[in-house]
């Protein structure tokens, strides 16, 4: 009904609101932070890092929420949440794109903290790291993504695993075995390479592959989809009927 449509659109709009003032509340601690005598680099990374969050969950804003997740690991490279929200960010923008943001963010870190430089140096690199992983990761997606469409599917398959096994800036993880945190890019990787192995007949290694995307960003539809398709594969069709319902949720 229409006043149903109403009611709903009025919460989603509440909904965004609650994001844009928590994004702007994290922005004015920052501020607040950054202009005291002694800034703490921790402190606003995960003042950058919660922006980047509510940035996220708001939509819309993913190029903003990735520069301010880059920020984060820029100021502190231990800072595993930071780390998983970069890799949400490329799944949402794809790893071209987020290579974009990194000297960008990186010049917003540089003019905002005057101690940003020597961070850098003390860090070695943090952000020429990245910017290696990242294409490092989106070069083997494209390796994997051509044999894939020449119907090459095993070497489509190796080329994901390749990238998803690459030398990360963060390092440590199990990183082909599905986990994202560590990956940059690690959640598109996976997705595709779910694709490739559900195409070789592996339906139980494609839904591993999803809902290991998944895990790195729970609105990744491209994701739940492949993970549905495998379960109706493997037979467990009251657990796609479940994918199917959030399915619908999400899109």
């Amino acid at each position: 009904s229409s006043s149903s449509s109403s009611s709903s659109r009025s919460a989603s709009d509440a909904f965004d609101a609650a994001h844009v003032a928590a994004a702007d509340a994290y922005d004015d601690a920052r501020r607040a932070e950054s202009s005291s005598t002694s800034p703490d680099a921790s402190t606003l990374a995960i003042l950058h890092a919660n922006k980047s969050a509510a940035l996220l969950a708001h939509g819309g804003r993913d190029r903003e929420a990735c520069a301010e997740a880059i920020m984060a690991v820029m100021l502190d490279e231990s800072y595993a949440r930071a780390r998983q929200r970069v890799g949400s960010a490329c799944v949402r923008l794809g790893i071209p794109a987020v290579i974009d943001v990194v000297p960008s963010a990186r010049a917003s870190l540089d003019s905002a903290y005057a101690f940003h430089r020597q961070l850098r140096e003390r860090f070695d690199g943090t952000d020429a790291k990245l910017l290696a992983a990242l294409r490092r990761a989106d070069a083997a997606r494209a390796e994997g993504n051509d044999a894939f469409g020449r119907g090459e599917l095993d070497d489509a398959a190796a080329a994901y695993t390749r990238a998803l096994d690459a030398p990360c800036p963060y390092g440590g993880g199990t990183r082909s075995g599905g986990s994202t945190s560590l990956v940059v890019g690690g959640g598109v990787l996976l997705c595709n390479r779910a694709a490739a192995r559900a195409a070789l007949g592996d339906h139980r290694g494609a839904f591993d592959d999803a809902t290991a995307a998944l895990r790195a960003d729970d609105n990744y539809v491209k994701a739940r989809r492949r993970a549905c398709d495998a379960l109706i594969a493997l037979g467990r069709g009251d657990d796609a009927m479940r994918e199917l319902r959030r399915l619908r949720a999400d899109v």
